[in-house]
């Protein structure tokens, strides 16, 4: 995680979703769901910025399957505004909406 966030900061994008990718693994195989779904909403950020919205799309809707076993609401909350941009930039207004 520390790695994509260093890469993102420096606008190295394509080496900071390869590292989210990397952190994304490890945290589904553990298990550990709070740091899975960060590490999601950090591979949001960088799809977007990359323009790649279906992947933003297909990431964000992940963390938000994942949103209803997490315990965090500031976490959930995010996940909520990550999909409602992820949805926004796929011109899917409505389900923005909503």
């Amino acid at each position: 995680m520390n790695v994509a966030l260093a890469e993102s900061r420096r606008g190295r994008y394509d080496q900071a979703a390869a590292a989210y990718d990397r952190a994304i693994a490890t945290f589904t195989r553990f298990d550990v769901r709070d740091n899975l779904a960060a590490a999601l909403l950090g591979k949001v950020e960088v799809q977007l910025a990359l323009l790649d919205n279906a992947g933003a799309l297909a990431s964000s809707e992940r963390a938000a399957n994942l949103a209803a076993k997490l315990e965090n609401p500031l976490l959930k909350r995010r996940v909520a505004e990550a999909l409602a941009g992820a949805l926004i930039a796929n011109g899917e207004l409505a389900s923005a909406a909503r």
